[in-house]
């Protein structure tokens, strides 16, 4: 196997774990409302929290990338997937729960932008069309297989058991990731952008927050008090990227 096709095999194997684990643990959250004691609808917030780990992550991913180097970053994204997913397992609250999934997150968001840029960076013309068409399989498959498997899992055995059976796949792409890759860090990198990432993080935090109260319980006005915060997060975020050379988020691409 070519060395691009080893990259491409790892990020594909890293984004279909992302994928499932959006939608297989869906499957499971009336058996975990049920043993963790709580409500329908806080019990939205175990995918809920693994969204948000994943979306706020991303923006700075490359960053730590071209920093830490992406073998590094890749194969620590699946460590820190693999533990989270482990302790998610063994979780005996709800909190503990969703602070575990929020970590999960993050380790599969790091995977995904560095695993997709070194990908595509290899795969030129119409190589770079057959491989995007492979990533969309995975990106229909996923979704479609994933209740099917989390339903038999459940049924089988336990709620804890939809985390553990990630184990397997992540640890396989740490290792991959740890002995296939090969890339060397730029000589020089800008500084990070900390306050588009601190806006950014408070406007992605804040929208979904919103979006969740009121799918819920909550009074409708305090779903739309951070609904709106989330909105003035971005403003504001828009008026730093006038000014800011190096912007977490260049808003220019959507021009694109």
């Amino acid at each position: 196997m070519t060395y691009r096709y080893k990259v491409a095999l790892i990020f594909l194997i890293g984004f279909f774990i992302d994928c499932i684990n959006i939608f297989m643990s869906a499957v499971a959250l009336p058996s975990i409302s049920a043993a963790l004691h709580v409500s329908t609808s806080d019990v939205a917030w175990v995918a809920n929290a693994y969204i948000l780990g994943l979306t706020l992550i991303i923006p700075v991913s490359t960053w730590l990338a071209g920093r830490f180097g992406s073998r590094e970053i890749l194969t620590a994204s699946m460590i820190v997937f693999t533990a989270s997913v482990w302790m998610c397992g063994l979780a005996n609250s709800f909190n503990e729960l969703v602070i575990w999934r929020f970590v999960q997150g993050i380790g599969g968001g790091l995977l995904i932008p560095v695993g997709q840029a070194l990908t595509f960076n290899l795969f030129k013309g119409e190589q770079r069309a057959k491989i995007s068409t492979l990533v969309m399989a995975v990106a229909l498959i996923a979704p479609a297989i994933s209740p099917t498997i989390g339903g038999v899992i459940v049924d089988s055995s336990s709620w804890r058991w939809v985390f553990y059976s990630n184990i397997p796949f992540s640890l396989i792409a740490a290792l991959l990731s740890w002995f296939w890759i090969n890339e060397a860090r730029p000589t020089s990198l800008p500084s990070p952008d900390i306050k588009g990432l601190l806006l950014v993080s408070a406007a992605l935090g804040s929208l979904l927050m919103g979006m969740s109260l009121y799918g819920g319980d909550s009074p409708a006005l305090v779903a739309a008090f951070f609904v709106m915060a989330g909105v003035t997060f971005v403003v504001l975020y828009g008026l730093h990227y006038r000014t800011c050379k190096n912007p977490i988020i260049e808003l220019s691409l959507l021009k694109s």
